[in-house]
């Protein structure tokens, strides 16, 4: 199956395949899973072997390449039907990034529904603001989010077999309120290179409970980062929050990418009023003071004389 000229392994990579996906490799054990993965590069360097998981998957996210993993989807729907809180959540998030390999956080598949797993929308009783902080978490928090068919049309399903429904193509039966939800994240994720393979800081410890608040960072662009805050309570929240980051400068100011919304920033922290399920992603607005800038001095023409 694994070895060999003749192997299963070597038949379908010598037909082309681009990646392995490896079914409830929990099962599989670690070492197998490492076997199939070197055994793959060894014949074609760049394939890639996927593993799904169905529990804490740190260990077997350094034996593949990716895991698709339920441990951020079964965080994320207790968090957002209220059975653990912020920082019981955000320690899961922190725990898992820790525990895998350098920077393999970046890869593992962010999902919200899947054919052994109930649909987002039907998880969260169909409100759209709690599928809207959902989404934000999976497509800002590390990882890659992965869509599963009909979600961003609308819709729901519960335990299998109601979760493997086929798609209706019939568009009058689409959302389209929920569609357009979907793209805004999947065009937010696009346009900030830092949501894509920033390095993650959680903000949260120090904040009241119902408030989520992290970075996603560029180390060697100093303006490339955005700062994720959400409030998952049902109740107004005033928060200070205090972003360790040596270029959070005083007084510039952040814009908001799903909203209308500036704040400025004051020494390294901002003042924020939440209304209740509300999310927000500052980026900085480098260019709001003209030629000046924060982060590099603008390189101004030259007049003739």
């Amino acid at each position: 199956f694994i070895c060999g000229d003749d192997s299963v392994l070597a038949y379908w990579i010598d037909k082309g395949v681009d990646a392995i996906r490896l079914d409830t490799a929990n099962d599989l054990g670690e070492e197998l899973c490492q076997l199939i993965c070197q055994t793959a590069k060894a014949r074609r360097s760049d394939m890639l072997v996927i593993g799904e998981v169905f529990c804490y998957a740190a260990a077997w996210q350094k034996r593949l390449d990716s895991i698709q993993s339920y441990w951020f989807s079964s965080s994320a729907m207790a968090l957002l039907n209220h059975r653990i809180g912020t920082q019981q959540f955000m320690r899961n998030i922190s725990d898992y990034i820790q525990d895998s390999s350098v920077g393999k956080e970046l890869q593992t598949f962010n999902i919200l529904s899947s054919h052994d797993y109930p649909r987002v929308l039907t998880q969260l009783s169909g409100s759209l603001l709690k599928l809207k902080q959902a989404l934000l978490l999976q497509y800002t928090l590390p990882g890659v989010p992965v869509l599963y068919y009909g979600d961003e049309i609308g819709m729901e399903g519960g335990e299998d077999p109601l979760n493997r429904a086929p798609m209706p193509w019939n568009r009058e039966s689409w959302r389209p309120e929920i569609l357009e939800l979907y793209r805004a994240m999947i065009g937010l994720r696009q346009s900030r290179a830092e949501l894509q393979r920033g390095q993650f800081r959680d903000l949260s410890a120090s904040l009241q409970p119902g408030i989520i608040a992290y970075m996603r960072f560029l180390p060697d662009v100093p303006e490339a980062f955005s700062l994720v805050v959400l409030n998952v309570s049902e109740e107004v929240q005033d928060c200070e929050i205090f972003v360790p980051y040596s270029y959070f400068f005083s007084t510039l100011l952040l814009e908001d990418c799903l909203g209308q919304r500036e704040v400025k920033n004051q020494v390294s922290n901002v003042s924020l009023i939440l209304q209740p399920g509300e999310t927000c992603v500052f980026v900085p607005d480098a260019d709001y003071r003209g030629h000046y800038t924060y982060f590099k001095k603008r390189q101004l023409p030259v007049s003739p004389t």
